[in-house]
């Protein structure tokens, strides 16, 4: 799988216009979710489940929301680091 997705990344003519790739992540992204999405749904509720917030507290969700934000965040701030590294190399390297 790895050497396939090197290979893709090498047929790119220009290395520093990354958009195709970011728009095929993001169609990727959208895709998994609603097939997960799909096949929970279509799973229904599971008998012996439990579906209740006992002991879950309010300090609890607000931690959990804390933790979301700062995924996004960590998710958002690494897509600088690799322009940063493009950046780095000089332009006839790839």
């Amino acid at each position: 799988m790895l050497i396939c997705a090197i290979l893709c990344c090498l047929q790119i003519p220009n290395f520093h216009k990354l958009s195709v790739i970011s728009l095929a992540a993001a169609i990727m992204s959208i895709g998994y979710s609603t097939i997960a999405i799909g096949v929970a749904g279509h799973a229904g509720k599971q008998p012996g489940a439990e579906y209740n917030l006992n002991g879950y507290t309010r300090a609890d969700g607000v931690f959990g929301i804390f933790n979301s934000l700062g995924t996004i965040a960590f998710a958002y701030g690494g897509h600088n680091v690799v322009m940063e590294i493009q950046v780095s190399f000089p332009a006839g390297t790839f």
